[in-house]
């Protein structure tokens, strides 16, 4: 359980660099409200369980909310499309495994195919190395 802890702090890290380079500007007064974070796969599974663990470490770091929301679906697609739509403010983060998103995404043909690093880098998003969902 402690290795899990540290990871999970790991991972927090991660996000909270992503955040403050990607808020430029508004750095020294982000977050002003809650911060979502959108899981792509359902509750009670290892991602969503990664994903309660890096909110309680951002809202500890940050001093503000983390509400996790899942968004379950066509491996992760319907989550990517729904970030990938967000307004770009640094408020809403993409949690999903890695593997999934970069192995299945391809065969989803043109109509969606939002690429997760593009996401990190617009709206800031976490990925872990395939977690066995």
């Amino acid at each position: 359980m402690n290795r899990i802890r540290r990871f999970g702090a790991f991972v927090a890290g991660l996000v909270i660099a992503t955040l403050i380079s990607s808020a430029g500007a508004q750095a020294q007064d982000y977050p002003t409200r809650p911060i979502r974070l959108i899981v792509a796969f359902t509750a009670g599974g290892t991602t969503d369980f990664m994903a309660r663990l890096v909110a309680d470490k951002l809202k500890n770091s940050l001093g503000q909310s983390v509400i996790v929301e899942n968004r379950p679906g066509a491996n992760g697609a319907i989550a990517a499309e729904y970030v990938a739509k967000a307004e770009p403010d640094g408020y809403t983060l993409f949690f999903t495994t890695w593997a999934r998103s970069r192995s299945i995404r391809p065969a989803q043909g043109p109509a969606l195919r939002p690429d997760p690093g593009l996401c990190a880098g617009r709206h800031g998003g976490v990925q872990l190395d395939d977690a066995g969902e």
